[in-house]
């Protein structure tokens, strides 16, 4: 696949979210960007039911020693963000193909 799959692959992804638009409030946009959405965990501004999605996505099962790994995730996004202030699909996509 080349560079116009990934065009292509895109394209789809930013059609099907501008349709979604009219049907997500406005305090939940962040939940679509990924740099948004991830601004908000590092603030620890997602809801309960959110970040426990995201820690049961994760690791599964709640346990003291698996959520210090979650709020070193956390840490660790945030440095990033100090660092690069960037998009980090951008950043990531780009090392994939150096």
């Amino acid at each position: 696949m080349g560079d116009d799959g990934i065009l292509f692959g895109n394209a789809l992804t930013v059609n099907l979210l501008m349709q979604l638009k009219e049907y997500i409030p406005d305090e939940k946009w962040y939940l679509l960007n990924i740099d948004d959405f991830l601004r908000n965990f590092i603030d620890k501004k997602l809801s309960y039911r959110e970040e426990k999605q995201i820690y049961k996505m994760l690791y599964g099962k709640e346990s003291i020693y698996k959520r210090k790994f979650f709020e070193v995730l956390r840490k660790d996004l945030e440095i990033y963000y100090e660092h690069y202030d960037a998009n980090i699909e951008y950043v990531m996509g780009n090392n994939l193909f150096e």
